[in-house]
């Protein structure tokens, strides 16, 4: 399977969302297509940059690989996503969907723990979505303005803001 990648456009700056990668997948993003190593960037910034993408991966070179094909693009782009959290601090991981033309619910929950980062919950099933609960929609802001999704290869990772206490 290629290792395919949708770009999701937010507050200006282009994201890349990797699928999680297996052991046994090679990665050949940008970085590795332009020919660069881990010796080719600034050692704080990727080390931020994999530090956060341990957020997509339980893989420490899948994380790093993605930071770099991230600084490729942009030697800036973790400190302008930080700029864009800091704007957004009430937003949260509500949610994760799994689109089931893709996606069994067995392989979802195998996702789900090999993430070692996300809660499995019983699954909704809601028309072709596969629901994973983060937390309770109760703690969130009703409206469409409130919400923000990532999507990668049949995964998506809803994000809403949370209500004030």
């Amino acid at each position: 399977m290629n290792n395919l990648f949708k770009i999701l456009a937010i507050s200006g700056i282009s994201i890349l969302i990797y699928k999680m990668f297996s052991d046994d997948k090679e990665l050949d993003g940008i970085a590795h297509k332009e020919g660069k190593t881990r010796e080719d960037f600034e050692p704080a910034k990727l080390k931020l940059g994999a530090q956060h993408e341990m957020e997509h991966t339980s893989q420490p070179e899948a994380a790093e690989q993605i930071a770099m094909d991230h600084l490729t693009e942009d030697e800036d782009y973790y400190e302008k996503l930080a700029a864009i959290e800091k704007k957004n601090p009430n937003k949260k991981l509500q949610s994760i969907w799994f689109d089931s033309s893709s996606w069994t619910t067995s392989e979802a929950k195998n996702w789900l723990k090999k993430s070692k980062r996300y809660k499995i919950p019983e699954v909704h099933v809601k028309g072709t979505q596969l629901r994973f609960r983060q937390e309770a929609p109760r703690h969130f802001k009703k409206g469409k303005n409130n919400w923000k999704t990532k999507s990668f290869n049949g995964v998506n990772l809803v994000y809403g803001t949370l209500k004030k206490e």
